[in-house]
């Protein structure tokens, strides 16, 4: 997937294929269904490489911030939107 042009910081919603499990026995066929996991996430961009979106949702402190970080695999990203809010 193309990452469309970010800068740090910009509020995103991120489109996602997750990984499904389900532990029951069941026929080969119904195994075989293709999965509906899609997830969404909203976060700051933080950066990316060949291989990972990183996002923080959560931005703490005024004088020395501190955050979290979510990393995406980029083959399971499906989708980025930038969000746009006024101050």
């Amino acid at each position: 997937m193309k990452i469309p042009k970010l800068k740090k910081n910009q509020l995103i919603l991120i489109k996602f294929l997750d990984i499904e499990e389900d532990p029951s026995w069941m026929p080969e066929a119904k195994a075989m269904e293709k999965p509906d996991c899609e997830g969404i996430g909203v976060g700051m961009y933080l950066h990316h490489d060949k291989d990972w979106l990183y996002v923080s949702t959560q931005l703490v402190g005024t004088k020395k911030p501190q955050r979290n970080k979510t990393s995406y695999p980029l083959g399971c990203v499906m989708k980025i939107k930038k969000l746009y809010w006024k101050k």
